[in-house]
């Protein structure tokens, strides 16, 4: 039973954009019409034509040469953008995102996310160093919690490191790329908060086993060791993890290593999850 819902978890994860992405309309050339019962799930992409809107459009809406029309009680999740035409409002139509036109008339500004701008600095050094020391105090949370299945964690990712990047770097990649970009289904909102916490969960998992491994070769480098067995894997995985800390803080390559240091995080957690449930 255990193995069956691993598994099944495992599937989700993997292809749960498939149940929160829509297929939308897409058009070379021809008018679309959104009639007042219907209801599109995903993007209206359209070349040469107008797209007019009764009903419902969970996505986006753009046209390449076209007028898009919303007519009255029109709703429209998504952004509206027209690179040659117009948008036409009649009546209270409803539109969540941006309304651009080429060339701009009545533009709507996006409106940038609030972060304040003393974190932004010097390619936002300071939000680097609050994001690493999140990652950090989960990191030694998960150490100091769970010693049993931390150590057989360690033990696994300690043989299989070298495996873990590249299976990191293409999974993490195709589950990035394909996370939904809003909820599009009733249940979707919900859907669309768990797949992505899994991936997150999964790279703070890794981190933490990562920030350990890094910790236990500079103790062996430097011919020391912790005696204290209670706390060794605390303070291993602190020394570990203030030194990707401080690579990840280098200017120019930092952003680098932090993909990196992610994708192999993500693969470690990943790998360990697949052969627990072969094992199970």
């Amino acid at each position: 039973m255990k193995k069956i819902l691993l598994l099944v978890f495992v599937v989700f994860l993997v292809l749960a954009p498939t149940f929160v992405f829509a297929r939308g309309i897409i058009k070379d050339k021809g008018d679309v019409v959104v009639k007042p019962d219907d209801i599109v799930r995903g993007d209206i992409k359209v070349g040469v034509g107008n797209v007019t809107v009764f009903g419902k459009v969970f996505g986006n809406i753009s046209v390449l040469r076209g007028d898009i029309i919303l007519k009255d009680k029109a709703f429209v999740s998504g952004n509206v953008v027209t690179l040659g035409g117009k948008i036409i409002e009649e009546g209270e139509a409803v539109v969540k995102g941006r309304k651009i036109e080429f060339p701009p008339k009545n533009n709507i500004p996006y409106k940038r996310p609030r972060i304040p701008a003393f974190l932004l600095t010097n390619e936002g050094f300071v939000l680097k160093i609050i994001i690493i020391l999140i990652l950090l105090i989960f990191s030694v949370i998960f150490a100091g919690l769970f010693k049993e299945g931390f150590s057989s964690f360690v033990n696994f990712s300690r043989k299989n490191l070298i495996l873990s990047l590249p299976l990191g770097i293409v999974v993490l990649t195709l589950l990035l790329y394909f996370t939904p970009e809003r909820a599009i289904f009733p249940f979707g909102r919900a859907l669309f908060l768990l797949y992505n916490g899994i991936i997150y969960f999964l790279i703070l998992m890794g981190m933490s086993i990562l920030s350990y491994l890094v910790g236990e070769k500079i103790l062996k480098l430097l011919h020391q060791e912790v005696k204290n067995g209670n706390i060794k894997e605390i303070i291993t995985t602190l020394i570990g993890g203030l030194l990707i800390l401080l690579l990840i803080l280098i200017p120019k390559i930092g952003i680098y290593l932090l993909s990196i240091t992610a994708s192999l995080s993500f693969g470690v957690s990943f790998s360990y999850l697949i052969y627990k449930i072969i094992k199970s």
